[in-house]
């Protein structure tokens, strides 16, 4: 996760301050108390960086010097700190995890919380609310969870999964940072939240794993028949696996397993291939003044540089060339 010293999603500024007061000031009104020793305190330099999502917010902290973070109560979201430079010492739920660029802490709703960073104390924190992390989980099951959903609290961001993850993080902060293309469109929002969600649950450990791994029922033709219909008939409004696997009357575990084992992807990777087709379709369709920008955000996809790379990939000539050639059909 170690990456050069420099802050992210400045676009996203929440507060950028030195002074002592101010700061301890402004997270005592966020529920959380800062500590710096004295011989520090000429080096605080804390800024607050944070895209807000309605189910999840990906924030950038630093706080420039040594210091000790702690909760003044029980936080009510699912938090994920990945630290960019030096190491963290962590504390919650009766646990300590000592937490550096190549680990992660996932603390848990209703924990109290304390960490003491060292060097600039610079780290990535992934909020999620509690109620979107419950749905998710109940529409993979198929049921409502009857305990309260634990994740392990370390996540090894040096390989697997939590490599992964570190990437789409930091992927994600370089999109809020340059153009903000996840916050385009209620689309892009909701699959991007759906996206980190799903991850979560399906690869990192927690008390419902084992449950998850035998919800594999098989579906009849119907019930995938009525899943796809339902996802080309939402293709341009948000689409969560919660109402997809609603729809086809299983569990979304269930559905993730059929797609896989029918097409090699998940549900939502088919919904984003469809979501190809329709673009392009419309692009070969395009009348008169139509803008590539326009097309492509109409179905979800809000940054057009990433948009136009896997545009090419896929057909084999760009977004652009596929406009030209609509227009060359109306001469």
């Amino acid at each position: 996760m170690a990456q050069s010293a420099k802050r992210y999603m400045d676009r996203h500024r929440i507060v950028r301050s030195c002074d002592l007061d101010e700061v301890q000031a402004f997270l005592h009104g966020k529920g959380f108390e800062l500590d710096v020793a004295g011989r520090d305190v000429s080096r605080l330099d804390v800024c607050i960086n944070c895209a807000v999502l309605p189910s999840l917010s990906v924030g950038y902290l630093q706080n420039g010097t040594p210091a000790v973070t702690r909760s003044l109560s029980d936080p009510a979201d699912y938090q994920v700190l990945l630290p960019i430079e030096d190491p963290m010492e962590a504390r919650t739920g009766g646990q300590s995890i000592l937490c550096s660029p190549h680990c992660a802490l996932l603390s848990l709703p209703h924990r109290g919380y304390w960490a003491m960073g060292y060097g600039r104390y610079a780290r990535f924190r992934i909020c999620i609310s509690e109620h979107a992390v419950r749905e998710q989980l109940a529409g993979l099951l198929g049921d409502f969870p009857v305990r309260p959903l634990e994740f392990a609290l370390a996540m090894d961001l040096t390989n697997g999964f939590g490599r992964r993850f570190a990437g789409h993080v930091l992927a994600a902060a370089e999109d809020f940072e340059r153009t903000n293309s996840i916050m385009a469109s209620p689309v892009t929002i909701v699959s991007f939240e759906q996206f980190i969600i799903s991850e979560l649950l399906l690869y990192h450990p927690h008390n419902y794993t084992e449950a998850l791994g035998r919800v594999t029922r098989s579906i009849a033709t119907r019930d995938v028949k009525r899943a796809i219909d339902y996802m080309h008939a939402n293709l341009g409004a948000p689409l969560t696996i919660n109402a997809i696997a609603d729809t086809a009357g299983v569990a979304g575990q269930t559905l993730f397993k059929h797609f896989r084992d029918a097409y090699g992807i998940s549900p939502m990777r088919y919904v984003r291939n469809l979501r190809f087709e329709k673009a392009r379709q419309e692009l070969l369709n395009a009348k008169a003044g139509a803008r590539i920008t326009e097309i492509a955000s109409h179905w979800g996809f809000g940054h057009l540089g990433r948009f136009a790379v896997e545009y090419l990939l896929r057909f084999g000539g760009s977004p652009s060339e596929t406009l030209a050639e609509s227009k060359s059909d109306l001469i």
